[in-house]
């Protein structure tokens, strides 16, 4: 029987944040791949399908902006949702021109994280 749990890739360059996002969406049904190479996460969506993509915005070497644009270009389907510590307006814009599905800030509530996982993959 296929696994009806939910893909979903989680890319920061933070260990404790990957970590803690871990810990937060355990006892949800989702599939979690945990990525602190923002290339290689890339990587990982040409050889499967995720559902969604949690996507850190201060990332080296490229940014969270420049990941959400890779995907888009790729997995134009694939909801991503952008945390990030700093946010701005300027910031805010660009992210949602390039498709992101929400934008959570730093430090993410439990509550508020499993809720846009939950209405983005309804």
């Amino acid at each position: 029987m296929a696994d009806p749990r939910k893909n979903v890739l989680v890319i920061d360059d933070d260990a404790m944040i990957l970590s803690s996002i871990s810990r937060q969406l355990r006892n949800e049904p989702l599939q979690l791949e945990l990525e602190a190479n923002p290339l290689e996460g890339i990587e990982k969506l040409t050889q499967k399908d995720y559902d969604l993509v949690l996507c850190d915005i201060k990332m080296k070497p490229i940014s969270g902006l420049e990941v959400l644009s890779e995907i888009k270009d790729r997995h134009p389907n694939t909801p991503v949702i952008i945390i990030s510590a700093f946010v701005d307006d300027q910031l805010l814009e660009t992210a949602q021109k390039l498709g992101c599905s929400a934008f959570l800030i730093k430090p993410v509530q439990r509550h508020a994280l499993v809720e846009a996982i939950r209405r983005i993959l309804a």
